[in-house]
């Protein structure tokens, strides 16, 4: 069953069983999100009144069973593998394979989660 587990100073649009809106949303399975976590897929910042062009959007896409620790950044376009461990402070860059537990700014594999 979908679930997803928020911590407190969390910024995030959930609908159903993802976070986000349409259609970019980022699915929802079983993941725990810590605190300080800020979600913004794609915007449209206003310069001196006039919109500019909106940024593309790429899905991020978090499998079961994902850490994802305070002040971490996941960038647009990122799948986070099933059981992964995403370190605080980390900027995730690209992709994380099952299993692995990353830190850094850009983001490295550090181990492996058991």
């Amino acid at each position: 069953m979908p679930c997803c587990f928020a911590n407190s100073n969390c910024v995030s649009a959930i609908t159903s069983s993802s976070v986000g809106t349409p259609p970019s949303p980022i699915p929802i399975s079983i993941h725990w999100l810590a605190e300080r976590i800020a979600d913004a897929l794609a915007c449209s910042p206003l310069a001196q009144g006039r919109p500019r062009p909106a940024i593309p959007r790429h899905p991020v896409i978090i499998e079961d069973d994902v850490w994802i620790g305070p002040n971490a950044t996941v960038l647009k376009g990122v799948r986070i593998g099933q059981g992964s461990f995403i370190e605080a402070g980390s900027l995730v860059t690209r992709d994380v394979p099952p299993r692995s537990r990353v830190l850094g700014n850009p983001a490295q594999i550090i181990g492996r989660v058991a």
